[in-house]
């Protein structure tokens, strides 16, 4: 994880952990790497486009994994198993800084292929995770601040 910031991110080795991991439990083509660039280039611009609507100049950890969900599933780095690594990175960020998602399955995997599809952008992202209760701060987490 990178902690550039006051909260960690997933880096390169983590988002190729998470392919590994998904390609081992659901099948798909491990022998190909990602394009040359794409996670690299997707995590960096979840990064740096959250920082131009950061006020303090300290990027929102929330529209940065908006934005990694969105430019991984747009880029679509590897031939296999990219919606799973894409909300697998959100979910990994999110569990790091102390922070549960709450989606039924099938909830999580629409919102996904619309992004994947196009239909759904940043915006929806952010929309989607603002409803009531669908981020949370893990139990005890708040206690060790």
């Amino acid at each position: 994880m990178n902690e550039g910031f006051h909260w960690a991110f997933v880096g390169m080795d983590d988002v190729l952990q998470l392919h590994s991991a998904a390609i081992d439990q659901y099948g798909g083509d491990p022998t190909m790497a990602p394009k040359a660039g794409c996670v690299e280039g997707s995590i960096g611009n979840a990064v740096t486009a959250s920082m131009y609507v950061a006020e303090d100049g300290e990027p929102d950890l929330l529209v940065s994994v908006a934005y990694l969900l969105v430019d991984l599933a747009k880029n679509h780095c590897f031939v296999d198993g990219n919606k799973r690594v894409d909300w697998s990175a959100l979910v990994r960020v999110l569990d790091a800084n102390g922070f549960r998602i709450v989606a039924e399955q099938e909830d999580a995997a629409k919102l996904v292929n619309d992004v994947a599809s196009g239909v759904v952008d940043v915006h929806g992202v952010l929309r989607w995770r603002s409803s009531p209760d669908r981020i949370t701060a893990a139990p005890g987490w708040l206690d060790t601040v």
